[in-house]
């Protein structure tokens, strides 16, 4: 199975904290972590690898953050393993602006807000104000303009993922509640909350520093929490989606197979030019009622006599004997019965196999989802904004 491409595209206004997002994410998952299934990423080079690591040594040994990014739209190619094996390869494209240009390509959308504009509770005035700071309505239309785009073409909206950091700061609020945090999320983003959608609300931090819209901070209180798990929730998501386009492509094999044997099924009744043809004990067996005898063949060939009805007629047997003869003439198989029916029921067997694995998830993507949801039951995901059940025993959001 070839390792799938994600692409991630992550929007937010400068200072929201994107580029420290990046970096943090990447120092944590280069380095591994393990909660069941282990999980790694990987720079696509030596060169990209050092990168990302310096400026995120700014943080982690100086206390300086990275430079905001004002520039054209950088893409990091890296690997994500699942301790056995390349899971994805995600394209995660930081965009200074809108990044309307790179939307209709992405799997997964990170909207990254800047937790301390939402440190206080936002009533009917400041939510306003709060709107305005963190972007709400140019990633509101944008989002818009996508999901139409994909309506159009028949596409599957992307996952998105809200990443709420600085989440240190709104943990010193007056209510630092998981609860309120998402409410004010759907009050901002409503959009994302739409049916159809899949959407995860997760709640960051760099480290626990001492005050709000610090330039440089103590490196020993960097300590960054959860910033991994925009990451395997967009390979997730995008694993899903795979599995659900795979699951929806045996289906349609499914009935196209099916809608061959019920064709295979007339042929072989217009050639024996008969009436009696029905299925025996299985769909590849026939019989055929003549003379009061019930005679049939099974796929290996032999001849099956049924319950006696009446007299039998030898000359009748002989010509029914003809006929399957002219059903395998008929068919490019002359002297056997049915090859190209035993064919297609093989297929289809194999179809309906493939179709019950996915559907009892004891495929390999099955497993893989399951993997990477243990890791992100402490944080709410939705779906056309219906949350999942939180895991039990799943840790809280982050906080001092």
């Amino acid at each position: 199975m070839a390792v799938p491409r994600v692409v991630i595209t992550a929007l937010g206004v400068p200072g929201a904290g994107s580029t420290t997002l990046l970096h943090a994410m990447y120092d944590v998952l280069s380095l591994g972590v393990s909660q069941g299934q282990s999980y790694y990423l990987r720079a696509e080079s030596a060169e990209a690898d050092l990168e990302l690591r310096r400026v995120w040594k700014l943080l982690a040994d100086e206390g300086r953050f990275p430079p905001r990014r004002t520039e054209r739209p950088v893409t990091h190619t890296m690997t994500l393993r699942d301790g056995r094996a390349d899971l994805a390869v995600a394209e995660w494209t930081e965009h200074p602006g809108d990044g309307a240009e790179q939307l209709a390509e992405s799997d997964t959308i990170v909207l990254v807000l800047d937790g301390g504009v939402l440190g206080d509770p936002l009533d009917d005035t400041t939510r306003v104000h709060a709107a305005g700071l963190i972007g709400a309505a140019r990633m509101s239309f944008l989002l818009q303009h996508l999901f139409g785009l994909r309506r159009e073409h028949g596409g599957a909206c992307p996952s998105i993922a809200v990443v709420v950091t600085k989440f240190d700061q709104i943990a010193r609020g007056p209510d630092k509640s998981e609860e309120r945090l998402i409410r004010e999320v759907r009050e901002l983003l409503p959009l994302c909350f739409e049916p159809g959608t899949h959407t995860m609300v997760c709640p960051v931090r760099a480290g626990v520093f001492p005050g709000a819209q610090l330039s440089r901070v103590d490196p020993e209180l960097v300590s960054p929490r959860w910033v991994h798990l925009p990451m395997l929730f967009a390979v997730m998501s995008h694993l899903d989606r795979l599995r659900a386009d795979e699951l929806a492509a045996c289906r349609e094999q499914e009935a196209a197979l099916e809608r061959d044997e019920r064709e295979l099924r007339r042929r072989v009744g217009k050639t024996l030019g008969l009436t009696g043809l029905a299925a025996l004990a299985g769909p590849w067996q026939y019989a055929v009622v003549r003379g009061g005898v019930a005679w049939g063949m099974q796929a290996g060939g032999r001849w099956i006599r049924g319950r006696r009805t009446g007299g039998e007629d030898r000359d009748e047997v002989g010509r029914t004997r003809a006929a399957f003869r002219r059903v395998g003439e008929a068919l490019g198989r002359p002297g056997r019965l049915l090859p190209a029916h035993r064919e297609l029921m093989r297929r289809l067997g194999e179809v309906r196999e493939r179709i019950r694995e996915i559907d009892e998830g004891r495929d390999d993507r099955s497993c893989q989802i399951r993997e990477l949801g243990e890791h992100l039951a402490p944080v709410p995901i939705f779906r056309s904004g219906r949350r999942r059940e939180p895991e039990a025993g799943a840790p809280s959001p982050p906080s001092e």
